[in-house]
């Protein structure tokens, strides 16, 4: 008996893994299809490029933190958005009807996204790019600010220790002819 249950135990443990595994390749061969798909590509794209903007916020430390608070916020709407067609491809993707549909034509399917996906760039564009665009030039601004001021200040130094050595060296001139050359020695061809 109890051999009896193993086998069938066995078997039945066979059978899942078998449907387990042909259901991951399916999925696999899914996803492969929508990852090659404009939809996708694009999301990734602009995913990157909106995580890039923010560690480029995240690595200048001279931004105002009420300033940067309201980026955040925005991101967060921005991130809501996005969201929210993730969650709409998942529940797509539940049905199986859907899933057949995305194997025999992902670009298709991916077309019907690609709405939703331009609507929330736009969005985002509008709200958390704008707003860390601003924030990042103004600090651009006053990081050429200082550089402008630096620049003219080391013109300003530079010309100064040109007059000065200019100075000197007229000085020096001055004091040759008017003084030293007056009390040095004539030379012996020289004196009558």
């Amino acid at each position: 008996m109890k051999k009896t249950l193993f086998v069938v135990f066995l078997a039945l443990s066979s059978t899942l893994l078998t449907a387990q595994s042909a259901a991951e390749k399916k999925m696999d061969a899914l996803i492969s299809a929508l990852m090659e798909t404009k939809f996708i590509v694009a999301y990734k794209e602009y995913k990157n490029e909106t995580e890039a903007k923010i560690s480029e916020l995240k690595i200048e430390t001279t931004l105002d933190a009420k300033e940067v608070a309201k980026v955040k916020i925005a991101y967060n709407q921005s991130k809501f958005k996005f969201d929210a067609i993730l969650d709409q491809l998942k529940r797509d993707l539940a049905n199986s009807a859907t899933r057949k549909l995305i194997l025999k034509s992902p670009n298709t399917f991916s077309n019907t996204y690609q709405r939703k996906l331009d609507e929330a760039k736009e969005s985002c564009n509008n709200s958390f790019h704008k707003k860390a665009d601003l924030l990042l030039k103004k600090d651009a601004l006053d990081t050429q600010t200082l550089e402008l001021l630096m620049g003219t200040f080391f013109t300003i130094f530079k010309s100064m220790s040109e007059q000065k050595k200019a100075s000197n060296e007229f000085s020096a001139a001055y004091l040759e002819t008017e003084l030293i050359d007056p009390l040095r020695f004539k030379a012996w061809d020289k004196i009558e």
